[in-house]
């Protein structure tokens, strides 16, 4: 079990960084302004002292960004939560696997051209965005192959979409733990990616 206490610290940061745009979790190294005073009077001290016991100080950050990407905000008594915990669960399991999952993902790309896929024609979104929108592209691997390709920054040159702007901000705030997790290797997904998409090509 863990310190309450702790868990109510970084659960304050974590909260700053999800649910507001201008609080870095990992510029501020996690750090808000709050006080033991504050947690013991706390009315959800409750949820803190079960949260310390459903994950450990380590788990929480990636905890709570598994509940996010579904969820897009977090709170506190939503983290203690049944949801939550299959959320998170779900969550582990695919990272554990995420090679396999980005290669199923990269096979339903060979299905089209993938670098007209990339296009933004007449301001409309290019179909690897819809593609994820749909769902058919999972956020995690969108990530992976954004990293690779810097497909966002390019996009948003180009469109004026409301609903491209919210996925963004919501996947820039929950990139850096899914890369976080496990040391996500870029360059051993970009070879793959070269594989699959790109066999005769050397480089991306």
């Amino acid at each position: 079990m863990s310190d309450p206490f702790e868990i109510y610290k970084m659960y304050q940061a974590l909260k700053l960084h999800f649910n507001t745009e201008n609080y870095d979790y990992f510029k501020y190294n996690g750090k808000t302004k709050v006080s033991e005073t504050a947690f013991q009077t706390n009315k959800d001290k409750y949820a803190f002292v079960k949260l310390s016991r459903l994950c450990s100080d380590t788990e929480l950050p990636f905890y709570a960004a598994a509940y996010y990407q579904q969820k897009q905000k977090i709170w506190i008594r939503d983290l203690i939560g049944e949801e939550a915990q299959e959320i998170y669960k779900k969550w582990t399991k695919q990272q554990q696997s995420r090679m396999y999952f980005f290669k199923e993902d990269l096979c339903k790309l060979q299905d089209i051209d993938f670098g007209e896929s990339l296009k933004v024609i007449d301001g409309q979104s290019p179909e690897l965005l819809t593609m994820v929108y749909q769902g058919e592209i999972s956020q995690d691997n969108f990530l992976i192959i954004d990293e690779i390709l810097d497909l966002m920054n390019r996009w948003a040159n180009k469109l004026d979409d409301f609903m491209f702007d919210m996925l963004r901000k919501q996947l820039l705030k929950y990139k850096p733990f899914l890369f976080m997790y496990g040391d996500l290797n870029v360059s051993e997904y970009k070879k793959v990616m070269i594989n699959h998409l790109l066999p005769e090509k050397n480089t991306i």
